[in-house]
């Protein structure tokens, strides 16, 4: 065996050894395999968060129709009818051919394996879930309290609604920024992870938490703002701006392992 042979079955064996001495401990690895892979995984969810806020406001639209024609209040809800129908399909659609356009390239293996149309498909009916379960407790029938829902209670909803919806897409920003830093070799493998490590994504973060904290205390909560006011219903009772927050935080760190995953 020549001497340059020699060498290249020890660099083999050693790379070979150190793959697998990482798997054995769980040592930091890249969470993708190139650039393309890494552009995929990052306009996924920057498309996911913007189909979130896109959605939430069609049925923001719905509601604020709804509260003038009562009868209406039926296309606020799945499957939708009318104006709220026609808007959901239609970000439905963008966002899928958005996912898939943007992962054209390369597919990351761990979205499906490999198969982005189909895995676009299942991200946008995870976030579909996650938006109607958000503003079905956003919305909630207030209509068994002692006051109804008044203009005020109405105002508190929809500033929920909004603050949450712009928080779900701006965290993810914050994510995709950290996740480009990480694949540089800026950020230490591991640091983008939720509750992330990076010190300039906790900043970016904690910034949208205070945000929405103070956005939805103004509109809902009386010891903050006197001509504020909650409906009864839902979560009212016991969230206030903060709460809300961390609510839709958990909710969005709980997926952040389906677009970033480990490739």
């Amino acid at each position: 065996m020549n001497r340059s042979h020699r060498i290249t079955t020890i660099t083999a064996l050693t790379f070979a050894t150190t793959l697998a001495l990482l798997a054995a401990t769980g040592g930091p690895a890249r969470a993708i395999d190139n650039k393309d892979e890494l552009y995929c995984q990052l306009h996924a969810s920057l498309n996911i968060g913007k189909f979130i806020s896109k959605k939430m406001k069609c049925i923001d639209g719905c509601w604020k129709r709804a509260f003038v024609d009562p009868p209406s209040a039926s296309d606020c809800a799945p499957p939708y009818a009318g104006k709220t129908a026609g808007c959901v399909q239609s970000i439905e659609g963008k966002t899928g051919g958005a996912i898939q356009s943007d992962c054209n390239k390369d597919c990351p293996e761990c979205y499906t394996g490999g198969d982005c149309m189909t895995d676009a498909d299942t991200k946008i009916a995870d976030a579909e879930a996650h938006v109607e379960a958000v503003t079905a407790d956003v919305f909630c029938d207030d209509s068994a309290s002692g006051d109804g829902l008044t203009l005020s209670e109405f105002k508190c909803q929809r500033t929920v609604n909004k603050s949450l919806a712009k928080f779900a897409a701006k965290k993810l920003k914050c994510y995709a920024k950290c996740r480009k830093g990480e694949f540089r070799g800026k950020i230490p493998a591991g640091d983008c992870d939720p509750p992330a490590a990076d010190l300039k994504t906790q900043g970016c973060i904690s910034k949208l938490e205070q945000k929405v904290a103070f956005l939805v205390d103004k509109k809902c909560e009386s010891g903050v703002n006197p001509s504020a006011d909650k409906p009864e219903c839902g979560s009212y009772p016991i969230n206030d701006g903060a709460a809300w927050a961390a609510g839709e935080e958990a909710e969005i760190d709980a997926r952040h392992g389906n677009f970033f995953c480990n490739d």
